[in-house]
């Protein structure tokens, strides 16, 4: 209402974890805010957004912010045929912020006679006290979050470490922690000595400070098998999100990717679809799913997903994904002709060099690798083991990896599913690495 831009991140906020509370409803099913605000500035009626998002009910709201008082507004509209409701006005203190997204919950909820547990009712009438300032930064630090890049993530860091410095028992402050000190070593902006510790306090922490925390859980999830190795304890802390908040679209992401990364594709698939019923516009999803198809070793769903991606999104070029796609799957000619188009010299060499063992091409990798283990940019690691496979060094790259477990890399979560390591799955060396992550044969 204020029509003040360096406040969309407060609104923003409140958006999200009024979606987080409705979301505890096992009844409900929830759309995410990234879907949802695809209609901002629509013009579209009620009725058509409804059916657009398949649901059968659209909450409204508006915000006013004065200093350390909150002013909302919220109505119930309901759908074929459209009607109105039920609507509220609710005044409190930014103290008391998170009562607000319950009272809302239950009173959606009431209206609509959709059914509550006792155990939802509980978790709906449980909420904490949270100190102003410290909840307008871990908004503004969620904010940042969104973008996930290499500048934005140590600004997501820095809004969250005041929030628990000013509130050290704010127990969603230190959940999200955990998820900024995992982006720091995943953009390589720390090392994995520094992220992994960091990483496991804040867990700790906010496991300790409310154990009904769905945000705890889950994080504590990501925690346990991305710096672990903790398998069982990861899908323990999933299905636990999970169960205390029904519909967290972020719980059934991360458990999704888990689970397609432990080599269960089709329960990971059952969560992924699922969050498609969440965030139906959601390109980070489709794109995961068009991943965990190709890891998978189902490149024709994977092309399914990138399709559906080119349609929902005709802008955007998704030809990379698909070469990368044909690449792994052993379709170098479709994929050479892409990485052509794409003018990515590197993959054009490396298509070669798998599809005819080209002298130039072995010739332009070795190159290539010699600049990188001389100047070791970020991804170097990465592009030395794909020279490494493209020309069938296979002893080379399981020397690097074998290097790498001595220190914990989180990226062997992926070795089960990698198909670049295809070739020589069956090597008596890999088979040894896999036994030591999973404590199993592959």
């Amino acid at each position: 209402m204020m029509n003040d831009q360096d406040l969309d991140y407060s609104v923003d906020g409140m958006h999200e974890a009024l979606i987080s509370e409705l979301s505890k409803i096992g009844a409900l099913r929830v759309i995410s805010r990234t879907s949802a605000m695809r209609y901002k500035q629509t013009d579209k009626t009620a009725s058509q957004i409804a059916r657009e998002l398949d649901v059968d009910a659209l909450v409204e709201g508006s915000v006013l912010l004065a200093a350390d008082r909150v002013r909302i507004t919220a109505q119930l509209i309901g759908i074929a045929p459209e009607r109105h409701l039920w609507s509220d006005d609710y005044e409190r203190n930014m103290g008391d912020i998170l009562a607000f997204h319950s009272d809302v919950a239950r009173a959606v909820a009431e209206q609509i006679k959709v059914a509550v547990t006792p155990d939802e009712e509980a978790r709906l009438t449980t909420a904490r006290q949270v100190n102003p300032e410290a909840y307008q930064l871990y908004l503004k630090a969620w904010h940042f979050r969104e973008q996930q890049t290499r500048e934005s993530v140590p600004v997501t860091l820095e809004l969250l470490e005041q929030a628990v410095a000013i509130d050290a028992a704010f127990a969603q402050g230190w959940a999200a922690l955990v998820w900024a000190h995992y982006m720091m070593w995943d953009t390589r902006l720390w090392p994995l000595e520094t992220a992994r510790p960091k990483a496991r306090h804040a867990a700790e922490r906010a496991v300790a400070l409310d154990d009904q925390l769905a945000d705890a859980h889950l994080f504590q999830g990501l925690y346990r098998y991305m710096f672990e190795w903790d398998f069982d304890g990861a899908e323990a802390s999933f299905q636990r999100a999970i169960e205390l908040t029904p519909g967290n679209l972020e719980a059934h992401y991360e458990f999704g990717l888990f689970l397609a990364r432990m080599g269960r594709l089709d329960e990971g698939m059952g969560h992924l679809q699922h969050c498609l019923t969440l965030a139906p516009f959601s390109e980070r999803i489709l794109g995961e799913i068009a991943v965990a198809y190709q890891r998978g070793g189902r490149p024709e769903e994977a092309l399914a997903a990138y399709h559906r991606m080119a349609e929902l999104f005709p802008d955007e070029d998704f030809r990379f994904g698909v070469a990368w796609n044909h690449l792994w799957a052993g379709n170098y000619d479709a994929a050479l002709e892409l990485f052509i188009e794409l003018e990515e010299e590197f993959y054009v060499m490396v298509t070669r060099m798998m599809r005819d063992r080209s002298p130039q091409a072995k010739a332009y990798l070795d190159s290539v690798e010699a600049v990188l283990v001389r100047e070791k940019p970020l991804y170097w690691k990465l592009r030395q083991g794909t020279i490494r496979i493209a020309r069938w060094d296979y002893e080379l790259v399981l020397d690097q990896l074998e290097a790498e477990f001595q220190w914990g890399d989180p990226g062997y979560v992926y070795l089960k599913v990698s198909p670049e390591y295809k070739p020589f799955r069956d090597h008596p060396r890999f088979q040894a690495l896999i036994k030591k992550v999973w404590g199993e044969e592959e």
